[in-house]
C-alpha cells in the first residue's frame, strides 16, 4: 500500500464559513443590527430570522460572545466577496523584502572583493537587503583581525549606499554574519 502524499498539507478551509448564518445560529437572544446599521437591541432568534427573511437577506453572527452575541442583517455573499477583495488588495500592497547573500573569505583577492562590492552595491540600489557571510575555515577562525579587516574593506568599497542593520558577529565556529540595508532615499 502506498503512503498518502498529502500528510503534511493543511486541510483546505476555503469552503468553511467564518461566520454562522441564519438557522446555524444557536443563541436564542442576541443584539441585532439591521441592514442600515441601526441597533435594534436584544431580540429573540425567531424575530431576527423573520426580519431577515422579510428583507430577503441573511442573519449573520458577527460577535460570538456568549454573554452578549451580536448579529447583523446583511447580504452574506456580498460580505464574503468584499472580504476576499480586501484581502487580495492588502496582499497586493505588501512590500516583499528580497534578501541577497555574499560569501567572502578573509584572504580574498582584491579583485574578487571589488567584484563582490560592485554586486552588493547594485543589490542595495535595487532595494535588497544583503547578508554578508565571512567564511573562516580552519585556523582562520582564530585570526579576528583578518576577519574584521576584510569586512571593513568591503564596507569602504560599498561606500554610503548601505546602513548596517546588524554588525559583524560570529554565528558559528566557521561563519561571521552581518546584515546590510539600503540607505533611505538611495534608489
Amino acid at each position: 500500500m502506498l503512503p498518502n502524499k498529502n500528510f503534511n498539507k493543511k486541510p483546505n478551509n476555503l469552503n468553511k464559513k467564518p461566520n454562522l448564518i441564519n438557522n446555524e445560529i444557536k443563541f436564542q437572544e442576541f443584539t441585532l443590527i439591521d441592514d442600515e446599521g441601526n441597533n435594534l437591541g436584544n431580540v429573540k432568534r425567531a424575530f431576527g430570522l423573520q426580519l431577515a427573511n422579510d428583507k430577503e437577506l441573511d442573519l449573520v453572527l458577527i460577535s460570538n460572545n456568549p454573554t452578549n452575541p451580536v448579529c447583523k442583517i446583511m447580504d452574506y455573499g456580498k460580505y464574503l466577496y468584499e472580504q476576499k477583495r480586501k484581502a487580495r488588495e492588502s496582499k497586493k500592497n505588501q512590500t516583499k523584502i528580497k534578501i541577497k547573500e555574499v560569501k567572502i573569505k578573509p584572504q580574498i583577492a582584491e579583485n574578487d572583493l571589488l567584484w563582490n562590492a560592485k554586486h552588493v552595491a547594485e543589490w542595495l540600489t535595487e532595494g535588497c537587503v544583503v547578508r554578508v557571510l565571512v567564511n573562516t575555515p580552519g585556523r582562520l577562525a582564530t585570526k579576528q583581525e583578518l576577519i574584521f579587516d576584510v569586512y571593513k574593506r568591503l564596507l569602504q568599497l560599498i561606500g554610503d549606499k548601505a546602513v548596517v542593520k546588524t554588525p559583524l558577529k560570529m554565528i558559528s565556529s566557521m561563519f561571521y554574519e552581518a546584515v546590510l540595508e539600503p540607505k533611505k532615499g538611495n534608489k
